[in-house]
């Protein structure tokens, strides 16, 4: 017998292990960044009560806020972290048995139990997956599944992961031998009434140049950014095909950035952390999305900026090539050099029906609902729940 949904949800309850960034004062009521809690918040329904624990951090940076589902607690774990030195992670190990005795109490007290990966959290969750084999375990390996030169504990969870046949594991694309308990499940960015709404506000997007460009995400090397700005010194008269360049976002490699984008002639806006209607005000006047990252899974970013017509021109990694056909419903990078972002900008430049391309991008989006997403959860991850 499984478990039926009562008034739209399973009476069970959920925990969350994360290293996500949980924001606010030890006993205050926490934040989390907003893009993950839409989320989480989007499958609250199938839950009663939804515990939800990572690393906490300082006061908010503008891109967190409070759950809007009441079944959501947000709560801390304590922080194992090391560094990038192989002396630094070595500082793990004496904060690993809290870490280890808070996630064992969280499993032995919830039904279904959800890591978030690649993090130390997710990794000590799936090694005690295999202690409990009659819990429900749901491990998102976020990363890139298939990434050919990964960090050291990155391929040993992955390692872990598809052996833990036990669990059901989602992974971003489509890939050759994938187990048959490694699902795949698009990241979601929106509710498809707000697809409708950024349909109805792009619909009368032009591509007449020149066009606007956007960036949306973590300012630094490993999201291209930098190489980004440097591609725009290699073209030729950029200020003829491109309006202004907007990055929304904030990170490490700000100063850097900004020196760069001083030294072009497109003028350059920054945005820091915003909201989302800020965001979603930048993809409707916006007509392109690049991001050149060296590493992704999937960026929410690239089907919410399509939602509204931007065209993405983004790296080839991971699955990005499964969603993206390039010249057809975007441009595909080969890697995050300036000068092949410069190629892919003078192709844009050249092409003869963007609009069309926009057209691509906006019917690639809907794949990318939290209704769908929702649905997979209920019909792949939690179908198989026994009753107790």
């Amino acid at each position: 017998m499984l478990f039926g949904f009562c008034n739209g949800s399973i009476r069970m309850k959920l925990a969350i292990i994360s290293a996500t960034p949980m924001y606010g004062m030890p006993g205050e009521p926490l934040e989390v960044y907003e893009p993950t809690l839409r989320e989480i918040e989007s499958i609250s329904g199938l839950f009663e009560e939804i515990t939800w624990l990572g690393y906490l951090k300082g006061g908010n940076p503008g891109n967190a806020r409070k759950p809007a589902s009441r079944v959501i607690r947000l709560g801390s774990l304590p922080v194992a972290e090391g560094g990038e030195s192989l002396f630094a992670k070595f500082r793990i190990l004496p904060k690993l048995p809290r870490l280890v005795l808070t996630v064992f109490r969280t499993i032995q007290y919830h039904d279904v139990i959800h890591s978030r990966g690649p993090a130390v959290p997710a990794f000590v969750c799936i090694v005690l997956s295999f202690f409990f084999p009659r819990k429900k375990f749901w491990h998102k390996y976020a990363g890139n599944w298939m990434e050919p030169k990964p960090p050291f504990m990155y391929k040993v969870q992955k390692w872990l992961l598809t052996r833990a046949g036990h669990t059901h594991v989602t992974v971003n694309g489509n890939w050759p031998d994938q187990a048959a308990h490694v699902v795949s499940l698009e990241n979601p960015g929106f509710t498809e009434q707000e697809r409708d709404k950024a349909l109805r506000v792009s619909s009368d997007k032009k591509f007449e140049l020149p066009i606007t460009f956007c960036f949306a995400g973590l300012m630094d090397e490993s999201k291209g950014v930098p190489a980004l700005v440097r591609a725009f010194s290699r073209l030729k008269n950029p200020e003829q095909f491109i309006q202004k360049l907007i990055l929304a976002g904030q990170g490490p490699g700000m100063d850097e950035i900004r020196k760069l984008a001083a030294d072009i002639s497109v003028p350059v806006e920054f945005t820091g952390y915003i909201q989302r209607d800020r965001l979603n005000e930048i993809y409707r006047i916006s007509h392109v999305l690049v991001l050149p990252s060296r590493t992704e899974g999937f960026p929410k970013v690239v089907a919410e900026a399509a939602s509204f017509g931007c065209i993405p021109i983004v790296t080839n990694v991971s699955s990005i090539g499964q969603y993206v056909r390039d010249g057809v419903n975007g441009f595909l990078l080969d890697d995050g050099r300036p000068e092949t972002i410069a190629s892919a900008l003078e192709r844009l430049k050249h092409h003869e029906n963007l609009s069309g391309v926009s057209e691509a991008a906006k019917e690639m989006a809907a794949l990318f609902t939290y209704e769908r997403f929702r649905n997979a959860i209920a019909n792949q991850i939690l179908a198989d729940i026994p009753a107790s």
